[in-house]
């Protein structure tokens, strides 16, 4: 395991990045706004079909406020901090531009042409503002698919999709041997993905202990481990 950033167990929420890992094609990340640099790690030249398997949407739409710092940074040998370093100001105010929240659409903005289409399975969580091709389906309906290899598939995959919301309190939604079902289906298919990014979530999968166990059903299918 290829280790870009390894700072500890510290809050991730909507801007922090403390985890990113690799190994060949699989990408684990503790904040789904580093989807954005995984993604620039492909040839942008080509298309791609993405599978986003999320708790929420992620897609706040662009904003032009947005402008000089997507448009303007060398994304050319970028890093994954560099995604933290982007920032822009309104009503006085500093904001860090790629989020977890946005980064799809953003991603979106400086390669239009990346997504040829994107399927969204989720507890339908956050507003949907999506410019282009896309499905919605349950996980029922794509878990046992056969992945066609010709079509770039990229499987994005936040562990928070395991989990919900009762009040104020959040649960494991699905049973560990559903998730090892789950998990089951993305090792036979591993060949036929062109990229894996396993996002962790912590601050919305209980704790940084549960969303790495909840991981690791899916990486010890592949001798990895975090």
């Amino acid at each position: 395991m290829n280790y870009f950033l390894n700072k500890g167990e510290n809050a991730s929420n909507s801007c922090n990045i403390n985890l990113v890992a690799q190994s060949d094609k699989i990408y684990i990340v503790d904040n789904h706004l580093v989807a954005f640099w995984c993604w620039l790690q492909l040839p942008s030249k080509l298309e791609y079909e993405l599978i986003h398997i999320d708790r929420h949407y992620d897609l706040v739409p662009y904003n032009e406020v947005y402008d000089s710092g997507i448009h303007n940074f060398n994304w050319e040998n970028s890093m994954p901090e560099d995604l933290t370093s982007l920032k822009t100001v309104v009503n006085g105010f500093e904001y860090q531009i790629i989020r977890w929240d946005n980064c799809i659409n953003l991603f979106k903005e400086i390669h239009p042409n990346f997504f040829r289409k994107t399927k969204f399975i989720t507890q339908k969580n956050g507003t949907f503002n999506y410019n282009g091709e896309y499905e919605e389906k349950e996980i029922h309906e794509i878990v046992g698919w056969c992945i066609d290899k010709t079509k770039n598939v990229i499987l994005n995959l936040d562990i928070d999709y395991f989990f919900t919301n009762i009040g104020d309190s959040t649960i494991q939604k699905y049973t560990d041997s559903y998730i090892d079902h789950v998990a089951e289906w993305v090792y036979e298919e591993y060949n036929n993905f062109t990229q894996i990014i396993f996002c962790l979530s912590p601050e919305c999968s209980i704790s940084w202990e549960e969303a790495k166990r909840i991981t690791n059903i899916f990486l010890t299918k592949f001798d990895l481990k975090i």
